[in-house]
């Protein structure tokens, strides 16, 4: 958030963008809405090909989602395998059974081993044979062939196809090919078949043609040469009655390949298996059946891929024939709902997701709602799908939800982050900005807060020495100018270790780490300390600034920092409230500034502190203080450096110093003060000070409850 304050700031005009984006909100997203359902019913939206392909995968994944479907019993498919192919696999029956022994060349076989095949399909019961094999052009044995259609023509169905010429590359180098004249005779159409499956444009097979147009568009009217498709003529046959005559129906897949089983085309030969076999049901698995035949294996490149192809996986052509004449047989062939039905679904789409966008103002109620909606269109339309095999397209109706929903959501998102931005400004100006944050961002958190709330707490008090005296003798428009120079840099360190600023007291700066939120005691403590340290330098650089300017005068502050358990809350009148720390470590803190003066130090820090961090600056001990009011005294200490400055020679000898005298070894601290007195040239307040009060108990011996603890007489 904090680039988009910065932009707020550089830019002022965007300030009134929230409000104009809250105040024309509705009519924005209606206007946007329009517009997409606009698009959808443009060509623009209906060629775009990747809109195509995503319709295309929805189809698909409508079949999944919907899972197998019951296969029709009355479809037997014999599928060309690779046995059928192979004279070495049949050889153990090319010796017993004639037509086994015309594959002993290879394929293709003599076409008088079709006529056994019609024969004995025939002779089992079968009542159509659908061949998915083309017979082109004169071959051995077409007579023995020909005759077994003319014997069996009212239930056979014959496979033909169509090819581009290779010279050609317009619509009238077509050319079909069909059974040959002297197989069929000179008209050929009450058994012939058109078997060709044009896949979409991704190659997936969706959709058959019940009849051909590629004669009308040829130029050749249908009627003049009524050539249906293979399934239709199949049907009409199995069933004796006029089968579906529409273009580019969707079919109605019953599952994945191998749905229907094959059964290799030989094994109808072999008597045993026909007995044996539970496959072939005691040789009546072909009785009153309609039966196809076709290619199962890959080399004979009629596999295609469907939607339930996934993978990569492909069915063969034969197969899905047999799938289009399930769904005939079972009479749940798939439908297209009507055209309107998409319009009406999508401007449906669009009113909805205008009203939940425009009704509700909160960006995850505006989720919720979309979801629903898109939820609702889903699972209606798979209804529909599943249930009553009605392909409702929803293509234009998900595009409009979703591109109205990210328009809408982004909208409530931007306006939304420009009024916390500008709301966080305000707040930065007049608390803390971690006070700020908790604010905007976690407001729940912060209302809790606002209760009362105990925590362990580091805080730091800074004062401005002699401020009262620097009040009567300065200017006060120079000195309001020269405090906030002050107050400025001293913030800035603040907020850069994660602190909070709790408030100014006149010249006093309250803060504090772990109150609204905590790293650790250990990480919390080791920011304050480093805070307070850093506070050195920079009152030096300013104090240099100031120099040259006779409206400023040098400054002087003393810092006290104290960890401890307090109460994080809101005090104050209905009027005027202010989120603040309220306990005794708070007291003790102030106690630990004040008593800098006493001690001539300028930062003094409790003992809790010093033992979160210790390790990690330099400490010096100042002493074991009990303030005004306190029974129990603490250790304070001051902070010297970081811990890459080597600590001075002198500072182990001062501690040592300070333990013999807590135990009351006077001349041998006496020698130790003085040394240490010595090597800092006479210049040091707290080995002076321990030196006079050595002579004093010396004069005046303490008591055996003596805790070496000094009493401060000021507040």
């Amino acid at each position: 958030m904090g680039w988009l304050q910065n932009l707020l700031r550089k830019y002022p005009f965007l300030r009134k963008t929230p409000k104009f984006l809250r105040k024309n909100r509705a009519p924005m997203i209606v206007v946007f809405g329009l517009l997409m359902f606009g698009l959808t019913l443009s060509p623009i939206y209906q060629q775009f090909i990747p809109f195509q392909k995503l319709d295309l995968s929805r189809l698909d994944s409508r079949f999944r989602l919907r899972g197998n479907t019951q296969k029709h019993p009355d479809i037997v498919l014999l599928g060309i395998t690779a046995s059928t192919q192979d004279p070495t696999l049949l050889a153990e029956y090319s010796g017993e059974i004639a037509p086994i022994r015309m594959l002993e060349n290879g394929w293709p076989p003599p076409r008088e081993f079709w006529a056994h095949v019609v024969d004995r399909l025939a002779e089992l019961g079968a009542k159509t044979i659908a061949i998915d094999i083309l017979f082109p052009g004169e071959r051995p044995g077409n007579e023995a062939f020909s005759a077994a259609i003319q014997r069996h023509r009212e239930k056979l169905v014959l496979g033909s196809t169509m090819v581009i010429e290779n010279n050609e590359s317009t619509r009238t180098g077509k050319q079909f090919i069909l059974p040959h004249p002297t197989l069929v005779g000179e008209n050929g159409d009450d058994i012939t078949g058109y078997c060709v499956l044009y896949p979409d444009s991704d190659n997936v097979v969706r959709r058959v043609s019940y009849r051909t147009s590629e004669l009308r568009e040829m130029g050749v009217p249908d009627d003049s040469k009524n050539l249906k498709a293979f399934a239709t003529l199949a049907y009409e046959k199995f069933m004796g009655r006029k089968g579906p005559d529409g273009y580019e129906q969707l079919i109605n897949y019953q599952g994945p390949p191998t749905t229907y089983t094959y059964i290799p085309l030989e094994e109808i030969f072999i008597d045993r298996l026909l007995k044996t076999d539970p496959k072939f049901q005691g040789g009546t698995l072909f009785k009153d059946k309609l039966v196809l035949i076709g290619p199962i294996t890959e080399t004979f490149h009629d596999s295609h891929k469907t939607p339930f192809g996934e993978n990569a996986t492909t069915t063969p052509g034969v197969e899905i024939h047999a799938q289009i004449l399930g769904a005939l047989l079972s009479g749940t062939p798939m439908h297209d709902a009507p055209p309107w039905s998409g319009t009406a679904l999508c401007l449906l789409s669009t009113l909805l997701c205008i009203l939940c966008l425009t009704r509700f103002q909160t960006a995850l109620i505006q989720f919720g709602c979309l979801s629903a909606v898109v939820s609702a269109i889903f699972f209606s339309t798979q209804h529909l799908f599943n249930q009553h095999n009605l392909l409702v397209p929803t293509g234009p109706a998900d595009f409009c939800a979703l591109t109205i929903g990210v328009f809408g959501l982004v909208l409530t998102f931007t306006t939304s982050q420009l009024e916390r931005a500008l709301v966080r400004g305000v707040l930065d100006r007049y608390v803390s900005k971690n006070i700020a944050s908790l604010v905007v961002e976690h407001s729940g958190d912060f209302a809790e807060m606002l209760k009362g709330e105990k925590k362990n707490v580091c805080i730091l008090f800074s004062d401005v020495r002699g401020f009262t005296s620097i009040f009567e003798t300065s200017d006060a428009v120079a000195l309001v100018g020269q405090l906030n120079e002050y107050f400025d840099r001293m913030v800035r360190l603040i907020l850069g270790n994660s602190g909070t600023l709790q408030k100014f007291i006149g010249d006093a700066i309250m803060a504090a780490w772990g109150d609204t939120h905590s790293l650790s005691p250990e990480q919390d403590a080791l920011l304050a300390v480093r805070t307070a340290l850093s506070m050195r330098p920079a009152l030096e650089e300013l104090n240099a600034g100031w120099k040259a300017d006779p409206s400023r005068i040098e400054m002087k502050i003393g810092i006290g920092v104290n960890y401890g358990e307090v109460v994080v809350g809101e005090i104050g009148s209905p009027d005027r409230r202010e989120f603040t720390l309220l306990g005794d470590a708070v007291n003790t803190a102030a106690r630990f500034e004040s008593a800098t003066k006493q001690y001539h130090v300028d930062i003094l820090i409790g003992g809790s502190v010093e033992a979160l961090t210790r390790g990690k600056f330099v400490y010096r001990c100042v002493d074991l203080s009990r303030f005004k009011g306190k029974k129990k005294p603490v250790e304070t200490f001051t902070p010297l450096s970081f811990p890459d400055v080597p600590p001075p020679a002198w500072l182990d000898t001062y501690h040592e110093a300070i333990q013999l005298f807590r135990t009351q070894r006077w001349s041998e601290a006496r020698a130790r003060f003085e040394s240490v007195l010595q090597t800092l040239q006479g210049d040091d307040f707290l080995c002076q000070m321990y030196l006079k009060r050595i002579n004093h108990l010396e004069a005046n011996p303490p008591g055996p409850d003596w805790d070496g603890a000094h009493t401060l007489e000021e507040k």
